[in-house]
């Protein structure tokens, strides 16, 4: 028991002076993790939280950018999600992770986005490989981006 709580706190402190886990893309003080596989958006929001992290949250137009690139070096469909959604009241788009509102000077919409082809059933965000959001069914099946500082622990436990 002794050597296992010794190995934990090893890679613990190794994450945290040393920046962002395996499997996670260092830009600034945040770490990406941009999955293959594909979920529904609340299991996304699921398995990033039991890597540490959370989808998500874009604070900048800088770092949105930084996202779409890294999505198009992956060369997946295009579509991922973010941790935006309006589940809790239609028309208010909030981020999953603090519950703040959408700024406009965030905010990257997609022509004709959000849309209502789907009157109150399109609750959660994709990011596309040009930056731009759209709105969709958060049943739909897609890769997504988990979030966390550089420095927090991606260890499953």
């Amino acid at each position: 028991m002794l050597v296992f709580t010794l190995a934990f706190l090893y890679v613990h402190l190794v994450f945290h002076v040393y920046g962002c886990p395996d499997g996670f893309i260092t830009h600034g003080t945040q770490c990406y993790h941009f999955s293959h596989d594909k979920e529904a958006y609340m299991i996304a929001q699921l398995v990033c939280e039991q890597m540490g992290a959370t989808l998500a949250k874009i604070d900048t137009q800088a770092e949105g950018n930084f996202l779409s690139a890294q999505i198009h070096n992956v060369q997946t469909n295009g579509h991922h999600w973010i941790g935006l959604n309006d589940i809790l009241e239609e028309g208010t788009w909030r981020w999953h992770t603090t519950g703040a509102l959408l700024t406009s000077d965030v905010a990257n919409w997609d022509t004709h986005e959000p849309n209502t082809s789907n009157p109150g059933l399109e609750n959660c965000v994709v990011i596309k490989t040009d930056g731009k959001w759209g709105d969709d069914l958060c049943m739909a099946s897609y890769p997504y981006i988990c979030e966390m500082t550089d420095g927090e622990t991606g260890i499953i436990g």
